[in-house]
């Protein structure tokens, strides 16, 4: 009877929850964080060029951004981008700095923008 009841008390126990691992955790606030960044550069609704705007995004080992996002600026909450671009920065660089060897170096080039048909985007 004891043994009995030893064996269905076993069988109860739930399985740990490991959850997400920190890979898979930075991986998903990477991701979130680019969409996020994406949803505050719409490229559409300027009237003139100079609303056009090209901001740096990422980490690049060999200094300055990965990459220009070019977007129109009205009604853009600055402030918020470059908090959430910081943020990418930080977690790219963390990213980049833990793997092995490092890819070739390329840098950015800020690009010069343009206006076509009330939607901004690079030359």
């Amino acid at each position: 009877m004891i043994l009995g009841c030893l064996l269905v008390a076993s069988c109860q126990r739930k399985a740990p929850n490991y959850g997400p691992s920190e890979a898979e955790v930075k991986i998903d606030r990477l991701g979130k964080l680019r969409n996020e960044i994406a949803a505050l550069t719409p490229p559409r609704g300027c009237q003139k060029v100079s609303e056009c705007k090209a901001h740096p995004l990422g980490y690049n080992r060999c200094g300055g951004p990965r990459q220009f996002v070019v977007y129109c600026s009205q009604g853009v909450d600055g402030e918020a981008l470059q908090r959430k671009s910081d943020e990418l920065h930080k977690l790219e660089e963390e990213e980049a700095k833990s793997q092995g060897e490092p890819p070739p170096c390329k840098k950015a080039v800020e690009p010069q923008v343009e206006l076509v048909d009330g939607s901004c985007r690079s030359k």
